[in-house]
C-alpha cells in the first residue's frame, strides 16, 4: 500500500505531518530516548498505522499479523536478504524490548478509557493475588480473579488491535510496565471498589466511554448495495 494514498486524519497524530517526530517526542519523553537504526519517522509512522485504535489499517485488515506486515512494508521498513532485516524482524514478532516500550507508551498516550479500565483490573488482579499468597481465600476471591484475568486478557488483546491473536508475552510486558507508571495519575480504586462491593465486573461499566468500535474488515471488502 502507497503511503501517500494513506488518511490519518482521525488519528493522534498524522502520519504525512512534517513535525510528527517532533510533536510525538515532545508528548511521549520515551520516544525522545530512541537510538535504533531504523529511523524514528518511520517507527512513529508504523505505531500510528499499526495500533492507533483510528488508524484505517486496523479497520480495513483483520488478520493481525498480517496488518503488522502491511504496516511494515507500507512505511518501509528495511528489509534482509530473506524477509525483514533482523532489527525490522524482531521489532515485528514483539520481541525487541525497547520498540515494545514505545507501542506501550503510545498506547498509554491516546488516554482510552479501555485503558483506564486496563489499570484498574490489573490493580485488582494485585489485591486478590496478594490474598490468595497470604491465605486471606475463599470461593469469592477466586471468582473474582479469574474474572479480572480473563478480562485483562481480551482488553489487552483490543488494546493491541489484535482480535483473538495473543500477543507475545515481551510486548504484553511492556504495556503492563506503563500501566504501573500511569496508574499514579488515575484512581484505580473506583473499579477495585465497584469489584469488592458487587463481587463481580459491573455489567453496565463501558470501558469503551461513547466510542463504539467499527468491525474489521478486509480491504476490498464492501457493504452490499440494495
Amino acid at each position: 500500500m502507497d503511503i501517500k494514498g494513506i488518511k490519518t486524519d482521525k488519528t493522534k497524530y498524522d502520519i504525512h505531518d512534517k513535525n510528527l517526530v517532533e510533536k510525538i517526542k515532545k508528548d511521549i519523553k520515551v520516544f525522545d530516548d530512541y537510538k535504533g537504526e531504523i529511523s524514528l519517522k518511520k517507527i512513529c509512522q508504523y505505531i500510528i498505522l499499526a495500533y492507533d485504535i483510528n488508524s484505517p489499517m486496523i479497520r480495513e485488515i483483520n488478520n493481525y499479523m498480517q496488518r503488522k506486515n502491511e504496516c511494515a512494508i507500507t512505511v518501509g521498513f528495511p528489509r534482509g536478504k530473506v524477509g525483514w532485516r533482523e532489527d525490522a524482524e524482531k521489532m515485528l514478532i514483539g520481541i525487541d524490548k525497547k520498540f515494545n516500550s514505545l507501542i506501550a507508551a503510545y498506547i498509554s498516550n491516546l488516554g482510552l478509557p479501555l485503558y483506564t479500565y486496563l489499570i484498574g483490573l490489573l490493580e485488582i488482579q494485585a489485591i486478590k493475588t496478594k490474598e490468595i499468597l497470604n491465605v486471606s481465600i475463599d470461593q469469592h476471591t477466586h471468582k473474582i480473579l479469574k474474572d479480572v484475568t480473563e478480562s485483562i486478557t481480551a482488553i489487552t488483546n483490543k488494546l493491541f488491535g489484535s482480535g483473538e491473536y495473543d500477543e507475545i508475552l515481551a510486548a504484553k510486558k511492556a504495556l503492563y510496565e506503563q500501566s504501573n507508571l500511569d496508574k499514579l495519575m488515575i484512581r484505580p480504586e473506583i473499579i477495585v471498589k465497584e469489584i469488592e462491593e458487587h463481587g463481580e465486573l459491573p455489567p453496565d461499566f463501558n470501558p469503551y466511554g461513547d466510542f463504539e468500535v467499527e468491525k474489521s474488515k478486509f480491504i476490498g471488502d464492501s457493504e452490499p448495495e440494495g
